[in-house]
């Protein structure tokens, strides 16, 4: 679907001569990046705009980018699962943000999923795919920096906690919830797929 469309474009500039061939597929998965990333910020400021929370919505999707960018997380099989499961977990997620704005037993249950899945990230982090694993020296690098984002994420969750915009802090929980959820998913795939190859 997105990476077809994606291969597409690729192959339609190298035939055009401004791609080298042997770079086609590396262009190709460059598209394939930023157009998932355009169509989920699409789901996601939608779904937050139908709630009444578009720029929760917003500070939602890209502190997700913020963080995932160096914690990696679960990749799934297919193209089609990943789409699947990406697009019902931004819509879950979003959901709960909305809730938590209304009502505090649902900023009870985020705040706990968030503390949970922050220790995830801390522990856990980097998880690479499995196609591409990561050396000792990126792993360190990855690790280090994926928790430098997570704090800087985490101190400013908590200010707006403490200020009138803290509708902002349960957008950033929310980030960090779904972050620390499909990193433990992930690793213990990682580690299923790894031990059953040894």
């Amino acid at each position: 679907m997105i990476y077809s469309l994606s291969a597409k474009i690729s192959e339609r500039l190298t035939s055009m001569g401004y791609v080298d061939p042997d770079e086609t597929e590396t262009v190709a998965y460059g598209f394939f990046t930023m157009l998932s990333k355009i169509i989920y910020a699409l789901i996601a400021f939608s779904l937050g705009a139908l709630m009444g929370r578009l720029p929760e919505s917003m500070v939602f999707y890209f502190s997700v980018l913020f963080i995932r960018k160096y914690s990696g997380s679960f990749h799934a099989d297919t193209e089609g699962r990943c789409f699947v499961i990406s697009s019902l977990s931004i819509a879950c997620s979003i959901c709960l943000l909305a809730l938590s704005c209304l009502y505090t037993e649902a900023a009870a249950v985020l705040i706990i999923l968030s503390a949970v899945s922050g220790v995830a990230i801390v522990w856990l982090s980097p998880v690479p795919a499995i196609e591409k694993p990561l050396d000792e020296r990126e792993t360190a690098r990855f690790r280090r920096n994926a928790r430098i984002r997570f704090a800087v994420l985490s101190v400013l969750v908590i200010a707006a906690g403490f200020t009138p915009f803290k509708s902002y802090c349960y957008a950033g929980l929310s980030a960090i919830a779904l972050v620390g959820t499909f990193l433990a998913i992930g690793k213990v795939k990682v580690n299923f797929v790894l031990n059953n190859k040894a």
